[in-house]
This record gives structure tokens, C-alpha cells and sequence, in this order.
């Protein structure tokens, strides 16, 4: 991939998406993050201090998303974090992948 990510432009994607389907920011980064493997969401979660890595997958995304994670629009994989003031990257799509 020699697209980086885009942080400022995830979010303005995330944002739009509310908007459009006059739905909460909230359920559309819920809705991202249903791409996400188990195991995916089990690696960020176990960063995070206030999610549970063993819950279910519906209860990770849940406890993600009130942290501020989502992933990029369409065709972006990567998983972003965002404090209000600040969208970061969290995870590309190949970060703790290793060799294949």
C-alpha cells in the first residue's frame, strides 16, 4: 500500500457518514469496526485499559468505540483513535501481521 493513512480525512469520512444517514457518530465507528477479525480487536483491546481483549466481539467494538476507536472509509483498513482533539493512527492493516 503506498497510500499513507489519513486521519483528519477518516474522520471527516466518519462524520459525513453520520450526517447522511442521520445516525451518531458513535454507530457508524460501531459499524467500522465489524470488518475487524476477533483477533484484531482482541490485540487493540488488550492496549486499551478500560476494554476487556476476552469479551465477545460485539463487546469489544462496543468498549472501543467509547474509547474513540473506528476504521477509515471504504478501501482504508487502518483502525484510527480520535481524543476530541486529536485522530491518530492506532494499527495499519499489516501491523503485527509478521512474515507470511
Amino acid at each position: 500500500m503506498t497510500d499513507q493513512p489519513d486521519p483528519e480525512n477518516a474522520y471527516e469520512t466518519l462524520l459525513d457518514a453520520a450526517a447522511q444517514h442521520d445516525r451518531e457518530p458513535s454507530e457508524i465507528a460501531f459499524g467500522s469496526l465489524k470488518s475487524v477479525e476477533y483477533d484484531r480487536l482482541r490485540r487493540i483491546a488488550a492496549g486499551v485499559e478500560s476494554a476487556d481483549a476476552g469479551a465477545t466481539a460485539p463487546k469489544i467494538r462496543e468498549q472501543l468505540v467509547d474509547e474513540g476507536y473506528f476504521v477509515g472509509p471504504v478501501g482504508d483498513d487502518t483502525i484510527y483513535r480520535t481524543t476530541g482533539d486529536e485522530i491518530a493512527v492506532v494499527e495499519t492493516p499489516t501491523d503485527g501481521e509478521g512474515e507470511r
